[in-house]
């Protein structure tokens, strides 16, 4: 009996198995062909080497790399973009935290209502929510403004084009990410938890120190790796308004950048190779002597 109770539960594991690679698989075969796979052919690119008329040539170098971490210009912008990223993440958890606990403590019928107030920032496009940043932050904003009425300041805060502002745009964009993943974990936890924790003498600080805290932390962790890497992908909300002056540019700014005038230089070589036939041919006998000189 035990031997047939075994085998049933044997194929019944096989089975679940089974099903659950069905369910899994399609995902992952999608994740893997639309991000796996670029990802490894841009590595593989990264390997190459530039010849002498700035073409690529295939090579498995890391020169590449070398030259990247020794530029003061790319360490200083990948140092800022790493130090914005952490700020933004640790304050997304700071901010995020109580709120997403409220929200998955309510026994509210208003709960959906105040689920789509937290969402509702991510329905603003990135051009209006710049401008009311601007209309906040400005000179002459809102934030100067009152500060001047109440004479807390004699003269405007410089808050635009500064690392601040950059910093408070994206914890605005970045922040509800981190509350619906977190507000997930906690509706998990029983809350009967809580309230055995009340009953032994822990106060709400102890509480969520010593039971919410580590019960949640796989909501942490991945509420924290989810805002981080959208910070490290965030170029701020206009890169000419938060960025451009003082603090410089983040590394999606400097490849959006890049992406942006090799694109504007390849339409020129058409448009002018297709005025002028001959010129690639000039083009390409002056970069060879050059390089002969």
């Amino acid at each position: 009996m035990s031997a047939t109770l075994s085998e049933h539960e044997r194929r019944e594991a096989r089975e679940g198995l089974v099903t659950a690679g069905s369910l899994v698989g399609p995902a992952t075969i999608f994740v893997a062909a639309g991000l796996l796979v670029p990802i490894a052919i841009l590595f593989r690119y990264s390997l190459n080497e530039l010849g002498p008329y700035k073409q690529m040539v295939e090579a498995l170098s890391v020169a590449n790399y070398v030259r990247f971490f020794s530029d003061p210009y790319y360490t200083a912008v990948l140092a800022r973009t790493l130090r914005v990223a952490l700020t933004c993440m640790l304050a997304c958890l700071l901010l995020g935290f109580p709120l997403a606990y409220v929200l998955a403590r309510t026994q509210s019928r208003r709960k959906n209502w105040l689920v789509m107030l937290v969402v509702l920032p991510l329905f603003v496009g990135n051009a209006v929510r710049a401008a009311g940043w601007m209309a906040l932050f400005g000179s002459k904003g809102v934030v100067n403004s009152s500060l001047m009425q109440i004479g807390l300041i004699d003269a405007p805060l410089e808050i635009m084009y500064t690392e601040v502002a950059v910093t408070i745009g994206i914890i605005a964009v970045n922040l509800p990410f981190m509350v619906l993943t977190l507000q997930s974990v906690i509706e998990g936890i029983d809350r009967a938890v809580e309230e055995a924790a009340f009953s032994l003498g822990a106060n709400p600080y102890h509480m969520a120190r010593r039971v919410l805290l580590p019960l949640a932390l796989p909501g942490v962790l991945a509420g924290s790796i989810l805002t981080f890497i959208l910070a490290m992908n965030e170029s701020g909300f206009s890169p000419d308004a938060f960025v451009a002056r003082e603090v410089g540019y983040t590394i999606a700014d400097v490849l959006a950048k890049c992406l942006f005038g090799l694109l504007i230089f390849s339409i020129a070589r058409i448009k002018s190779s297709e005025d002028d036939p001959e010129f690639a041919k000039k083009e390409f006998r002056e970069e060879k002597e050059k390089i002969e000189a």
